[in-house]
């Protein structure tokens, strides 16, 4: 059991390693982030807006 518990975990951490540096380096995915961190940011200054506007 302890033996397939480790091969698990060695297998995991290749896996996460290939998959961050593959999307770390792909220009699409970066796009992909920066057009949501945008998006995010503008629907929280919107909401943000909408309550103080309420409050008066």
């Amino acid at each position: 059991m302890a033996g397939g518990n480790f091969l698990h975990r060695v297998i995991s951490y290749f896996v996460n390693e290939v998959v961050v540096n593959g999307l770390a380096n792909s220009p699409a995915f970066q796009r992909f982030a920066v057009r949501t961190s945008k998006n995010m940011e503008e629907i929280s200054k919107k909401g943000n807006n909408s309550k103080m506007i309420s409050f008066y």
